[in-house]
Order: structure tokens, then sequence, then C-alpha cells
């Protein structure tokens, strides 16, 4: 036989320029001495280009230099093998461009030199087809995921041609039903006109349409959604899911957020998986409380409300609390959108995940801003009087009211005007925050009825409140400089003396147009009152200072005199003149003794009889009262004039007890100490502040002990601490709830999740058993889930006070055997329940739901907490009115010392933590017993059992068949 005989050279020259692949060949120093067309188009190099060119100038540039260590190796012990097995090379074009690649290298020997040779293969299009393969599994692989429940094949007229389901036992019952019948025979009344217009639309356009509907199947509303798609075929393809559950999980969804946008305190949700923690969730009161929107705080750390003022404990104590995942609660200075400062109790509380992993941080603030003023004015106001009886300077004084007040009233200008009484005309005495232009403007204005608010203030004696300066007549000669100068309403105080002198005036401006509120209004009051107190202190202590030089002076003249009547007078009358010299001067040391006594008297009476809400007395050494004054006496039942003279001991209405604590008090005083201690009188409260007298003496012979009555504040602090501990516990609550919530549906959503996966891969034959079990595991989480949200819902209605019950005639002995063959497929195994009854027939007029609740609860518990191959003992007995119910285990009982929060919202004892629960079952079973008009108690030890007695009435205490608690 002849063939075609072909030279060997001319073959091989043939296969190098023909091949697809680029073929190059190097020598052992790495330089290209050949390589074919393929190779050089692979590259982008024209012909012989690359020819003398290292093979490094293909390869990219943060992997040349290793390269060149891998081409040693190789010429060291050359093979033919691919090239960088299973990893993804890479090579580089003449332009610069990365390309994926193939390498194969294959050694040999030509003419005596070792060279090497590689197969090169640009493999970008077939990563690509990979690519799109891949998508396209992945696509196919969330549709098969995604299967939907019914699938139709519907023709041009409309008729059903073929069904297809992935329940077997629905396909079966449907397909004969529907394959060749029409659509339209099988819809619902009303929905024909609908569906008929949607396979018109799609059949003209062409286009995809969705129709979401609902039917009642076994006597419940189920949710479906129809997608009719137009194939090449000209039919239809109408694609059906089941969405009840998924509206179902929407709506609780909804329910939830909403309650957290509903609630009373601020809630923030941080990611603690995340750098520095961000805001994931904010709620609506979280708004209101700061001023910023959900879009400001979401993505930022919590720390921005602190802005500058991030140095104080309470912000290391959360760092430190977070960092460690444990919970807090503080109280801490924020910062609102406006700038304005409020004061924050917030509460920290982790949540972890099923593996025990820290995922998240719920804050739940608290505004406490009113309670701190309130605390903080107190205590100024305790200090303010503290300066005032210590004698420190007006400046000051005024300094630090205008400090009080400034915290009290946000973004308030605190103004002190001084009244010069001979000239009518006011001063400044302190406005540190009052722009200095309109102080300039305004110093020495005279006083009028027409005169801004302060000039009118200080004319009329009675208080000028003006809200908006710009339109207000008192103000039209003056409001051109403070508009000028920002600022728009002033109310002014007049500052008045114990006789209702005006003494100057006290003003807040503001720079928006508003009127004080009644607690900002009781502020200044008091604020004015401590003013007047320490200007009239002032302008007494100037007089004493005045009657001291007058006094002085006067005493030298007298001395003066003295000498130059001794000098005159003779021998003879030396002693009459010094008798008379005697009583000159002893005359005027009296007078001087009578000067001091009267100012120092002038001024505890004005500091006295200006002293509001309270009683100040002053004490001798031997216990007697000198001086009593204050508006409390009366309230007190205590008469100023019979009080005068007498002796703590003939006070009537004090206790031996309190003569003597007051003694004690008296005594620490007198010895020099400064005293400061909270008394009670009968239903009142009182500041004690206690100051020793010296009278210029080296030891006090008196004490002044000044009485403040804080009844109010005591009542308020009260209440504010009660309200707070309310909304403390609600916080704690909310915080639970969210934590318990999102553990007790994370669990069964991923044993369903993971069992509908194993379902989906269990398709070969002889795996029935297999996905009859998963799908077991399905239901039973889908039912525990269904469990938790009834729990939800019913407390809900009895918080919200809508439940509703519908009594009607009951055999318990019946109803009860009942519940116990729907248990039986609860039974763990070796498990039984004895039932017992002492009557065979016990009838009742009660709740059929709230009845099976509380018995199937307690059953379920007592299952649930026992082990297998133990008794549970559910009894029944009856008297003439009411009827008892016993259900006993062998269980894993309760901690004595949990006993006592056991039907509490949200409680789980410590034994039952790896147990699936809510915490919610007994608080609900104790609140049905009670509204059905009966009693719950327990008897339990731990690893011994439990024993819940329930007794209720024969009949509920209603009369009518339906009412609504």
């Amino acid at each position: 036989m002849q063939f075609l005989k072909i030279d060997d050279g001319s073959l091989y020259k043939g296969i190098f320029e023909t091949s697809v692949e680029g073929i190059l060949v190097a020598d052992k120093s790495g330089v290209i001495v050949k390589l074919n067309a393929a190779a050089e188009k692979i590259f982008g190099y024209d012909t012989d280009e690359l020819l003398g060119e290292k093979i490094e100038v293909l390869i990219p540039k943060e992997l040349k230099q290793k390269h060149v260590g891998h081409r040693n190796r190789y010429s060291k012990k050359p093979e033919v093998r691919r090239m960088g097995q299973g990893m993804d090379l890479s090579g580089v074009r003449k332009d610069g461009s990365l390309f994926p690649l193939e390498i194969s290298l294959s050694p040999s020997v030509i003419d005596g030199n070792p060279i090497v040779v590689a197969y090169v293969i640009d493999i970008t299009k077939r990563l690509e087809v990979e690519k799109n393969l891949k998508n396209s599994e992945a696509k196919n692989k969330a549709i098969i995921q995604a299967l939907p429940d019914y699938i139709f094949v519907v023709n041009k007229e409309r008729v059903y041609t073929d069904v297809h389901s992935s329940n077997s036992e629905i396909l079966k019952k449907i397909e004969s039903l529907l394959v060749g019948n029409s659509i339209f025979e099988m819809l619902p009344e009303g929905m024909t006109k609908k569906v008929k217009a949607i396979f018109d639309k799609v059949e003209k356009t062409g286009k995809n349409e969705t129709l979401e509907y609902t039917f009642l199947v076994e006597n419940k509303l189920r949710h479906y959604e129809g997608r009719v798609v137009l194939t090449d075929q000209d039919k239809f393809l109408v694609v059906v899911r089941d969405t009840s559950e998924q509206k179902e999980a929407e709506k609780n969804l909804f329910i939830k957020n909403r309650a957290l946008d509903s609630a009373a305190n601020g809630i923030i949700i941080v990611d603690a998986t995340l750098p520095k923690h961000p805001i994931i969730y904010v709620n609506d009161a979280f708004s209101n409380i700061t001023g910023y929107s959900k879009d400001d705080a979401i993505g930022k750390n919590w720390g921005f409300l602190q802005g500058s003022d991030s140095d104080q404990k309470a912000v290391r104590d959360i760092k430190r609390a977070m960092s460690i995942g444990h919970s807090c609660n503080v109280q801490l200075r924020n910062y609102k959108k406006d700038g304005s400062l409020f004061w924050n109790e917030v509460t920290i509380t982790p949540v972890f995940d099923a593996n025990e992993k820290l995922t998240h941080f719920i804050g739940v603030q608290n505004d406490v801003t009113t309670r701190k003023k309130e605390e903080l004015l107190k205590e100024n106001s305790n200090t303010i009087l503290e300066m005032v009886a210590k004698h420190q300077s007006i400046e000051t004084i005024s300094n630090k009211i205008i400090e009080t007040t400034e915290e009290q009233i946000d973004n308030a200008l605190v103004s002190i005007l001084r009244l010069n009484t001979k000239e009518k005309t006011l001063h400044k005495l302190s406005a540190p925050k009052v722009p200095e232009g309109f102080n300039t403007a305004i110093e020495g204005i005279k006083i009028g009825p027409s005169v801004g608010s302060c000039g009118t203030a200080a004319y009329t004696k009675k208080e000028v409140i003006v809200a908006d300066i710009e339109n207000d007549p008192l103000w039209k000669d003056h409001k051109k400089m403070a508009l000028k100068n920002g600022l728009k309403a002033c109310w002014s105080f007049p500052i008045l003396s114990s006789k209702k002198i005006v003494l100057g005036t006290f003003a807040v401006y503001c720079e928006t147009c508003r009127e004080p509120t009644s607690e900002e209004k009781n502020v200044l009051t008091d604020a004015t009152k401590l003013l007047s107190i320490a200007l009239e202190q002032e302008q007494m202590y100037i007089t004493i200072q005045n009657n001291q030089d007058e006094l002085k002076s006067y005493a030298d003249q007298l001395e003066k005199k003295v000498k130059e009547r001794t000098n005159e007078l003779s021998e003879t009358v030396a002693q009459l003149i010094d008798v008379n010299d005697n009583l000159g001067v002893q005359i005027e040391e009296t007078k001087l003794a009578e000067l001091k006594a009267l100012s120092s008297q002038s001024l505890y009476l004005a500091i006295a009889q200006q002293f509001p809400n309270g009683v100040i007395v002053i004490f001798d050494k031997h216990y007697k009262i000198l001086s009593v004054h204050g508006e409390d006496l009366k309230r007190l039942g205590l008469d100023e004039k019979w009080m005068m003279n007498k002796t703590v001991d003939e006070i009537p209405n004090f206790t031996e007890e309190r003569r003597e604590r007051l003694k004690a008090d008296l005594n620490e005083t007198l010895n020099g100490n400064h005293k400061s201690f909270q008394v009670e009188f009968g239903e009142y409260d009182y500041a004690v502040n206690s100051l020793p007298l010296y009278n210029g003496l080296e030891t006090a012979e008196q004490a002044l002990f000044v009485y403040t009555n804080i009844t109010e504040q005591k009542d308020i602090e009260k209440k504010i601490h009660k309200s707070l501990q309310k909304e403390k516990d609600l916080g704690e609550l909310k915080s639970r709830f969210i934590s318990m919530a999102s553990h007790e549906f994370r669990t069964p959503l991923s044993v369903i999740l993971s069992s509908a996966t194993l379902i989906e891969k269990l398709n070969a034959a002889g795996q029935e058993e297999k996905r009859e079990n998963y799908v077991k595991r399905i239901k039973s989480n889908v039912k525990h889930l269904v469990t938790i949200l009834n729990d939800f819902l019913s407390l809900g209605k009895i918080e919200e006070g809508k439940l509703t019950t519908s009594p009607q005639e009951l055999d318990i002995v019946i109803f009860s055997k009942n519940i116990i063959e729907d248990l039986e497929f609860n039974l763990k195994e070796g498990q039984a329940i004895q039932f017992s009854t002492d009557k065979d027939e016990i009838m009742a007029f009660l709740d059929e739901k709230l009845l099976r609740h509380i018995i199937l609860n307690l059953m379920s518990n007592a299952i649930k907490y026992s082990n297998e191959n133990k008794q549970i003992i559910l009894e029944l007995k009856t008297n003439k009115s009411q009827f008892t119910i016993e259900v006993t285990d062998d269980g894993i009982g309760i901690p004595e010392d949990e006993q006592a929060n056991l039907f509490d919202r949200f409680f789980r004892a410590q034994n039952v933590t790896n147990i699936q629960g809510t915490g919610l079952g007994l608080h609900i079973v104790k609140r049905y017993v009670e509204i059905l008009g009966g009693s719950i108690a327990f008897k339990s030890e731990p690893n011994q059992g439990s024993t819940f007695t329930v007794i209720l009435p024969l009949k509920q205490s209603t009369n009518e068949e339906t009412f609504t608690y």
C-alpha cells in the first residue's frame, strides 16, 4: 500500500506555524530564541519583535523576580509539566494589559543546547464561559431553592394543559381536576374578570404580569402570588407561590417595628461586629429626644451625642462595659442637634447570637434633664444662701445666681441691673452673656412706664414678660438695638427689698420669640428673692460700715474734748471731771453698742422676712429662742410671739428625742461647726443649715438655724424616682424581649432552613424516611414559632386590655381528657400521663380558650422539663363552688432562690437556659387564671419535681355572656 511521504522537518515546521496555541522556545538563560505567529498574536507583538528578549518581559511586574528563581530551579530539573498547577496565571501583552493563560512546559536538547518549549493558551474566553455557566448554575440553584408551589401550563384558549407541584399528594388531586378544563371554571366568584384581564394583557404585550389573591383553605385565609409568562410556543406558564407565611412574618415584623417606634424611651441598636460600633437603628423617640433624624444617626458611632464633652466618667464606664460585652446603666451629658445640653440615663444591653457571639448592643435612653436641673437648683440655692451668710461680694453672688439660672433655662442670656434710687437709672451689675453692645446702649437708662422690659418692671414694681420685642410697644424706642444684637424676647422681674423698695431688675433675654414656662417663672421668682436678700444685705453692710466710721470719728472728737477739758479744770474738781468723763464714755459706748445691735438686727430681719418657705431661728447657749421668723411657723402650728424667750425644752410639739438631738446640734454649732442636715416635722420635710454667731467675741454665744421647706421637692423626687424605676424596668423588659425574641426566632428558623436544604438534596429513591424526618423537624419548629407568636399576641392583648372572654358550659373531665389526647404526640420516650378525678362529671361555666391554654401550658411544661420514663399527673378535685387542677411532675424542679420571680414576664430559671422557651408561658397562665377569677400556686424542689395548683370558680363571675378586660 502506498501512502504520502512527508519530510519531518516540513511537518514540524507546518505544525509550528499553523498551531492555534502559542509556542515559545527559550534557552537555559530564559532568552526567547523562537516563537510562532500564534504566540506573537496572543501577546500583541509584531513578527520577530520578541526574539532575543527575556521571557520575563511577558510576566506581570510583581512576579518577574520570583519567575527568575522558578526558571533557574526548572533548568536544574527539567520535566514535562503544566506551569503553576492549580494557580491562576496571567500574562502581559505589549500594551501592558493582563490576561489569563495556561502554560505547559516541555524540555528538549537541540544541537547539544538545552531548550524549553512553552505552549501558551489564552483562556480569557473560556473563563467567561465558565463564569456565565457558574452564574447560570447559581441562578438555577436559586430557582430550585425557591421552587413555586404550583406551575400551570395554559394554552391560548385558556385551558389547562399541564400541572406541576412540589407536593406529590396535591398534584394527584388537582391534575385530573384541572387538565383539559378552562381556567375560568375553577376560579372563585369575583376573580374571573381580573384573571381574564391579566391573560389578555400578557398575550398583547408579551410582558410578564403578577396577580396577588387570597383563598379560604380549610377555614383559613391563605395568600397567593401568581406570575403569568408567555412562552415561545404561544402558551402561558402560570407560576403560583403560597405567600401566607411571608405575609404573616411581614405583619409581625411590622408590629414589632411599630412597637419599638412607639416606645417613649429612645432606643439605639449598634452593630458590635463592625469597627467603631456604628448605629444601625434608632426609633422615633430617639429623634424626639435628640433632634437628630434617623438618617442623621444611622452609621455614626453612639458617641457623637457627646460632641467635645466626651471626657465623662459615664462615657468611660460605657466603653469599658462594651469592650467586655457587659451591660451597664449610667447618667451622662448629651447634646441635641441644636447644641442644647440634656441629661440622659442610658441602659446598655449586649445581644449574643446562638453561638454566644456578641452581635449587637441595645441602648435605651431616658431624658432626665428635669430631675438633674432640680437637683442642681436645690444645691445651688443652698450654696447662694451660704455665700450671703458669709458676706461674699455682691458680684460673686450675682454671677452664681446667673450661672444657676442659665443652667435651668436653655439658651438664656441673664442680666442683673441695679437701680440708682436718686437718679432713677439702671446700671449693670452682671450680664456675662448679654452682647456687650447692648449692655453699653442701655447703661444708665431711666426707668419709666414704657422703657423696655427692665425700665418698665422697675417703674411698675411688677414683672414684665415680653415674648416678641419687635412688635411690643414697650420696646418701640429700643427694639432696633435689641434686634441688632439678636435679642427677640425679654422677661424682667423687679428686685424688691423687704419694704417693697426697688433695688434693681433681674432679666432673661432670648434669641427666639417665646414666653417662659411655669417652671421657668418659678426659677426666676426664686432667683429674684435670693438677689433681694443679697442686695439688701449689701446695703445693710454699707450702712454698718458708715456707722462704724461715724462712731470712730465721734469717739476721736470726744477723746480730744476730754483732754482739753481736763487741762482747763482745776485739780479740785478733778474727781468730778473724772466721774463725768467716765459717764460720757459709758454713754458713747452704749450708743455704739446700740447702733451695732440695730444694724445687726436690721440685717437679720431683712433676711428673715424675705426668706420663703421656711423658718429662721436664733438660739443662745442656754437653748433659749432669741428670735424666730418665717412663713412656715403657721404651717407647723407654732406662734412666733409665744416662742420668743422659750427654751427648747418648752416647745410643746417636740418629743424628748427631738429636743435632745436639737441640743446636740446647738452645742456642735456653738463650738464653731457649720451643720447641714434634713429633718421631718409631721408631714413636712426641711433642709437645715446652722451657723455660729460670734458678735465680735472669740467664742460663739448664739447660733443661727435656717429651716428650708423641701416637702415639694421631696415629693417630686419620690414621683420622679418611681417614674424612673418604671421606665428603667420597661427599658430592661424591652431589652430582654429583643434579646429573647432574636434568639428564640433564630434557632427554629435555622433548623427549618437546614432541613429544607437537606430535603432538597435527598431526591434519590430509598431516602423517603430521612425526608419524612426532616419534614417532621420543620413542622415541629414551625409549631414552636406559632406558639411563640401566640404568646406574644396573648401578652399584647392582656397589656392593652383587649382580651375578650366568652364563657360557656364545659364538662371539665371530658375537656381535660381531650387535651391529654392532644399531648400524646409530645411525650418523650417512656413518659406517661396519669389522669384522676373525684367526679365523673364536673360542669363549669368558663371561657374555653383561656382554660385550654392554662391546662395545656402546665402539662406541656411538665412534659418538657421532665426526663424520659417519667410520669406526669393531672388531677381534678371539686367542691360546691370551685374546682382544683393539679399538675405534678418528677422533673428538674425550680431553684428556691428563683421561685419568687417565676410568674414575671420573660423570666427563665438558670437551670432551663438550654431548653427552648420564651419566659411568657407561666406569666400568661397566671393572668388568665386571675381573669377567670381564680388563683395559682406551686411547690417545687430542684431535681425532685413540681406541683402546680390552680383553683377556679365553677362559674365565671359575670352576668354577661361576652365581656372584655
